[in-house]
């Protein structure tokens, strides 16, 4: 018995000076984890050094467009709550952001949420159009006859217009006329047929369901673009007449795509874009020869392409095409 307890009170003694071992140990690392993040705290990222008006200005930027915040705004025409006083209280707490709206009648339509007496847009726009003056993008999809809206628009900046089943005959709204900021532009043939819009100011729209002949009428004035999509649709007979050419000089990226299976020849060779680089296109607007089609659009324009990309169904060899735009190593 004495010999346990003797041995136990050696095995004590060491468990004590082990202990000690590593609190010493401990407390090296504590002054040297201390020193670390001393050195650590002494530095200054330089974003943190910016005002914070400058760092809450660049998040303002960079806010999603449909961000579910006060000056982001996505209106439900099926939801029975949207009552103006509601809406009213919306803006009021945007304060004096610019805002993003988006009233979207397709995607009620056709939602699974569909109230036999949902909100019509023509009630919700009155309550809207007082705030216009801090419009900055703008989507409207409707089914039913847009209203005339007579209001200033100084910072709208995006305008993505479809009245799918609108009537065409409606007559225009020449309240979209004097946008000084717009830029950039998404419509439907409906909509191009009703709207009037400063197309020298744009740099980057989206022309959808347009023929040919409506998308250069557009293209013709429209001298500053930078990126282009056109998603054309032609005549049930296909007749396509010759258009004069389009120049765009400052056009850097140019795609083509069509809502018709009727084909398409010849267009691509109207446009004289010196200035292209990147080209998206479906292979039927490059028949019949699609080696001698590139070849006379690229010596005809002046441009140096850097990337081609021929969608749909191909009749292309792309070692023709890569020779083409000199991709080949």
């Amino acid at each position: 018995m004495l010999s346990t307890l003797a041995a136990d009170r050696l095995r004590v003694a060491d468990f004590d000076a082990k202990i000690l071992d590593l609190q010493r140990a401990i407390s090296a690392l504590q002054v040297e984890r201390a020193l670390v993040q001393e050195r650590l705290d002494s530095y200054k990222y330089p974003v943190l050094t910016l005002p914070n008006e400058i760092v809450a200005e660049i998040f303002v930027h960079f806010l999603p467009l449909l961000l579910p915040l006060w000056r982001a705004i996505s209106l439900s025409l099926n939801d029975i709550a949207l009552q103006s006083a509601h809406i009213s209280d919306i803006f009021g707490r945007s304060g004096r952001c610019p805002l993003s709206i988006e009233l979207d009648q397709y995607e009620d339509r056709y939602g699974y949420d569909n109230p036999a007496d949902p909100v019509q847009p023509s009630e919700l726009l009155p309550t809207i159009v007082p705030h216009s003056a801090r419009w900055e993008y703008l989507t409207l999809r409707l089914f039913e006859h847009l209203p005339t809206i007579e209001c200033p628009m100084p910072l709208l900046r995006h305008l993505d217009l479809s009245l799918g089943d609108t009537n065409p005959n409606s007559p225009y709204i020449t309240a979209f006329s004097e946008l000084p900021r717009i830029r950039t532009v998404v419509l439907d043939d409906v909509a191009n047929s009703i709207v009037v819009l400063p197309w020298a100011q744009l740099t980057s729209p989206t022309l959808a369901r347009l023929d040919s002949h409506e998308c250069a009428s557009i293209l013709h004035q429209t001298s500053n673009l930078v990126h282009c999509v056109l998603r054309l649709c032609f005549s049930v007979q296909g007749e396509q007449e010759q258009t004069a050419d389009i120049t765009l000089p400052a056009l850097e990226s140019l795609t083509f795509m069509e809502s018709a299976s009727v084909p398409i020849e010849g267009y691509l060779e109207t446009f004289i874009v010196p200035a292209l680089r990147t080209l998206q296109i479906m292979e039927m607007f490059l028949r019949p020869r699609p080696s001698d089609l590139l070849t006379s659009f690229i010596s005809k324009s002046g441009c140096e392409l850097q990337e081609v990309r021929i969608t749909g169904r191909r009749r292309v060899i792309t070692n023709a095409i890569k020779k083409i735009i000199s991709l080949d190593p």
